[in-house]
């Protein structure tokens, strides 16, 4: 990920947008996206937000972690609630099925 692969989902969104292909545009945005993301996240590792104030009350990748607890919880919900969004994805796209047409504006 990272630099090149912002640079080839860019690619990607550009030259499906171009062919008018939506599949390719698309993945190639998210994965733009999911780059740039990552790229931050490895720049600003370990210090999340840096305090202005004394560098000990900064937020940093350790402190602001959730305890064994909650992540073992998160764990287990996690699935649920992945098929609970999946779910609600298939319901909405097969409701709002096919494209948007747009009529023309009447004076």
């Amino acid at each position: 990920m990272g630099i090149q692969g912002a640079g080839r989902g860019g690619l990607a969104a550009l030259v499906g947008q171009w062919r008018q292909r939506e599949r390719i545009a698309f993945t190639g945005s998210c994965v733009l996206i999911a780059s740039l993301m990552a790229a931050s996240a490895v720049g600003v590792f370990p210090v999340i937000l840096r305090s202005t104030g004394s560098p000990g009350n900064s937020v940093t990748a350790y402190s602001g972690a959730a305890d064994a607890h909650g992540l073992r919880v998160a764990l287990l919900w996690w699935p649920f609630a992945l098929v609970l969004a999946a779910g609600y994805f298939l319901l909405i796209s097969r409701y709002y099925r096919g494209k948007v047409r747009v009529e023309p504006e009447t004076p």
